[in-house]
C-alpha cells in the first residue's frame, strides 16, 4: 500500500498519527509535531495561542484546529524552496477556514528568498517562489485555477517546482484537489540578497526578520514533501489521491 513513506519524503507531518503529537493539558493544546519521514524536522507550535488537537473530525481522523494568532514552526535548512536547482513536491491537506499563509518562510509583499504557499482572501491558491539571482529568472508566482478556496472546506494543495527545466511553464506547477496544473509563472525583475532561512512555518508566512506574519485559520491534517529524484509530477498524483483518500476529499 502506498504511503508518503514510499517516496522517502524530505518532511512528513500527520496529525491523525498520534504518537507524533505533543500535547499540554488541559484542553488538547498543541506543543508539538514530530516528522514521520525520520529526518527529524520536527515542528514546535508557537503564538499566542496553540493550536488545537481535535479527535476523530475528519474521516474518523484527528486534525489540527488552527485559531488566528498560533502557527507550527522548524528550525533547519529550507533553502531548497528557492535555491534554483532542488527540485521538490509540497503536498497539503488542509480545510480553509480564513485566508493568509498555509506555509512559508517570506511574506508576499516584501524582498526576500523563499517559499509561500497561501489562500487570499476570496480569491484562488497562490504560491510564491522569490530567489532572487538563485531560482531561474526571479521572483515567480503561481495562481491556481479553480474556484476560492476560502469555502470552509477541505481541500489538497500541491506544487511541484523544477526550477532548472527549460521550459519556463513547466518550472512549478500548482494544483488544487485532483483539478488542472496550473502554471502563469510570473518572472519578475526583482533581485534579492542570498538569505539562508533556518526556519519554516506551517499556518505562516514570516517577515524580514523571521518574525511570523499573516497567521492562517483552518484545521490542518497532513504535510508532505519530498525532494530530488521522486519529485515528479506521477508521485504528486499519488500523493493527492492518498490524501483525498485518506481524509475523504
Amino acid at each position: 500500500m502506498f504511503t508518503p513513506r514510499s517516496l522517502a519524503p524530505l518532511l512528513w507531518l500527520d496529525a491523525a498519527d498520534a504518537s507524533t503529537v505533543t500535547l499540554a493539558q488541559p484542553g488538547n493544546f498543541v506543543v508539538g509535531w514530530a516528522d514521520k519521514s525520520l529526518n527529524a524536522r520536527n515542528f514546535v507550535a508557537s503564538g499566542g495561542e496553540r493550536p488545537t488537537y481535535l479527535l476523530s473530525t475528519r474521516n474518523g481522523h484527528n486534525v489540527f484546529s488552527h485559531v488566528t494568532n498560533c502557527y507550527c514552526s522548524a528550525a533547519g535548512a529550507w533553502t531548497f524552496l528557492h535555491d534554483g536547482t532542488t527540485k521538490y513536491i509540497i503536498c497539503m491537506a488542509a480545510k480553509m477556514t480564513g485566508n493568509n499563509y498555509l506555509m512559508g518562510n517570506i511574506d508576499q509583499n516584501v524582498g526576500q528568498n523563499g517559499a509561500l504557499l497561501l489562500n487570499r482572501g476570496g480569491g484562488n491558491l497562490s504560491y510564491v517562489v522569490q530567489g532572487g539571482g538563485d531560482w531561474p529568472d526571479g521572483p515567480i508566482r503561481i495562481n491556481s485555477a479553480g474556484p476560492p478556496v476560502m469555502d470552509n472546506s477541505w481541500h489538497v494543495s500541491s506544487v511541484v517546482a523544477d526550477p532548472g527545466n527549460a521550459v519556463k511553464l513547466s518550472r512549478a506547477t500548482l494544483q488544487l484537489d485532483n483539478g488542472t496544473k496550473g502554471s502563469n509563472n510570473n518572472p519578475g525583475a526583482v533581485t534579492v540578497s542570498a538569505v539562508v532561512k533556518n526556519f519554516l512555518y506551517i499556518g505562516a508566512g514570516a517577515n524580514n526578520a523571521g518574525t511570523p506574519v499573516g497567521m492562517w485559520t483552518g484545521e490542518m491534517a497532513e504535510v508532505v514533501i519530498v525532494t530530488g529524484a521522486n519529485a515528479t509530477e506521477a508521485n504528486r498524483d499519488k500523493l493527492v489521491t492518498y490524501l483525498r483518500d485518506k481524509w475523504a476529499l
